[in-house]
């Protein structure tokens, strides 16, 4: 089972993002770019593996999650995965102060390895990574520096069902 912490961005948030994807099918429209669905975007605060088990992750979620705080989050800044060079995902970052405490408080609760956290929204998915696309989105990237402010209050614990789709398995409001 495919377990993930993740934070729906509000209806302003989400229209940022489908008018930032619009931006960029005008520079990389082409093969292999395949943009995320709006109804799949998400902020991952936390991936609990593929094997996790469903009763003791909520059974954590219930003890840490409800009451930690409301997250002020700013997103903007188009940023890629692994590299700009040959980017095999494309983003738009999320940043808070809050954000940074609460990603490395579920890793603590969820005894996940320690990694360097880098909140983002993904727009697209390149396949496989390509060195055209990175240099068609270097100028967009450095370009684009529009913010959006929004105020996140809630935290899903979501199942990647075998077809793609998410399902919601718990709602905690912070």
């Amino acid at each position: 089972m495919r377990l993930f912490l993740a934070v729906r961005p509000s209806p302003e948030v989400l229209q940022f993002a489908l008018f930032t994807q619009d931006t960029l099918r005008s520079v990389i429209d082409r093969q292999g770019v395949r943009f995320a669905a709006p109804t799949k975007m998400h902020l991952t605060l936390a991936f609990l593996g593929d094997d996790a088990d469903p009763e003791t992750t909520i059974a954590t979620a219930n003890r840490f999650l409800p009451g930690s705080g409301k997250l002020s989050l700013t997103v903007g800044g188009i940023g890629t995965f692994p590299s700009a060079e040959r980017p095999k995902t494309i983003w738009l970052g999320v940043h808070g102060a809050d954000l940074g405490r609460l990603a490395a408080t579920t890793q603590q609760e969820y005894a996940l390895p320690e990694t360097p956290y880098v909140g983002h929204l993904t727009l697209a998915r390149v396949s496989p990574g390509s060195k055209t696309v990175g240099r068609l989105l270097m100028p967009l990237a450095d370009n684009n520096q529009e913010m959006i402010s929004w105020e996140a209050t809630e935290v899903e614990l979501m199942l990647t069902l075998p077809n793609g789709e998410y399902e919601t398995l718990g709602r905690y409001f912070l």
